[in-house]
C-alpha cells in the first residue's frame, strides 16, 4: 500500500499521475491513497486500504483520506458522458472506495491523458475519517446554538492530567498489580508490559474522556514515554487553555467602616 501526506483535498484536484509525488508534504493534513500492488489472486487491496484508513482515523492530524481513481466500466458508445457514468456510481471502480464509506468528489482532468478509456479522466474519491466541526456535535448532541461549545469537565491542573492518566492505564488490567509510586510514575511504558495495541487503546482512552475538545495523536505515547512525562507533555500541552476558567470565589460582603 502506497501513501503520502498531502496538503489538501483541492491540492489533488490539478493532480497528473506522473507528477503527483511532488505534492508530497510532510504535515499534510490528507492522506492520499496512491496504489496497492498485490500478487495475482492474493485479493489484499481491500484489508491494506481499511488497514491503512485505520492508521488515518488514529492520527489526530490527518482530516481525510482521497484516492484519484478510474472507472472500469465505461463505454463512450453507449452515449453516455463520462460525467453521467460517474454520477451513476455502479461502475465497479468507484464501488471498490463507495462501498466502505468514500464519497465521489470531482473529476480531475488529464490526470493520465493517455487513458483512452476513461478520456483522460481521474476520479477523486474522500473518505472522512472524524467530525471537526465541534459547533454541528453540540448541536446534533442536544447542545446550544451553532457557534457554541458544550461545557466539558477537562483536567484543570497537572494533578488532575495525573490521575486521568493512571486512570486510564489501570484500564488496561494488568497494570493494576501495584500502586502508582514515584518510581512506577517515571517507569518507560514498554516496561509495564504495555505493547504497540495497548498504546492504541491508551490514547484511545484518553481521547474519549477529553472529546470533543481534545484529540490526542497516537505518536503521544511515543513522544512522552512515562506517566510523568505523559502528564507533563503532551496533555499539559494540549489542554493549555481550554480548561474552564475557576469561578470567582464568593465572599461575604465587607463591614462597612463606623
Amino acid at each position: 500500500m502506497y501513501t503520502q501526506r498531502v496538503h489538501s483535498y483541492e491540492s489533488l484536484l490539478s493532480a497528473r499521475r506522473e507528477t503527483e509525488l511532488g505534492l508530497h508534504t510532510p504535515a499534510g493534513s490528507t492522506l492520499h491513497l496512491l496504489s496497492v500492488v498485490q500478487l495475482p489472486r492474493a485479493r489484499v487491496a481491500d484489508k491494506l486500504r481499511r488497514f491503512g484508513l485505520l492508521l488515518a482515523r488514529l492520527d489526530a492530524t490527518i482530516d481525510r483520506a482521497c484516492a484519484i481513481t478510474r472507472c472500469r466500466s465505461y463505454e463512450p458508445a453507449r452515449g453516455l458522458s463520462y460525467q453521467a457514468h460517474v454520477a451513476q456510481g455502479t461502475d465497479p471502480g468507484l464501488l471498490f472506495h463507495t462501498a466502505v464509506g468514500a464519497v465521489v468528489g470531482e473529476l480531475v482532468t488529464d490526470y493520465r491523458p493517455d487513458d483512452v478509456a476513461n478520456l483522460g479522466y481521474g476520479v477523486l474519491v474522500s473518505y472522512a475519517l472524524r467530525a471537526r466541526d465541534l459547533s454541528q456535535r453540540s448541536v446534533a448532541q442536544g447542545g446550544g446554538a451553532p457557534g457554541t461549545q458544550p461545557v466539558l469537565d477537562l483536567p484543570r491542573s497537572l494533578a488532575e492530567c495525573e490521575s486521568l492518566i493512571i486512570a486510564v492505564m489501570d484500564e488496561l488490567s494488568y497494570t493494576q498489580t501495584r500502586e502508582w509510586d514515584a518510581g512506577r510514575k517515571r517507569a518507560a511504558f514498554m516496561d509495564l508490559g504495555i505493547d504497540s495495541l495497548d498504546a492504541v487503546r491508551f490514547v484511545r482512552g484518553l481521547n474519549a474522556r477529553l472529546a470533543p475538545a481534545v484529540t490526542l495523536g497516537t505518536t503521544s505515547f511515543l513522544e512522552h514515554p512515562n506517566q510523568e512525562v505523559h502528564t507533563q507533555g503532551s496533555m499539559a500541552h494540549a489542554l493549555d487553555g481550554l480548561a474552564p476558567a475557576p469561578k470567582p470565589s464568593v465572599c461575604s460582603p465587607q463591614a462597612e467602616m463606623p
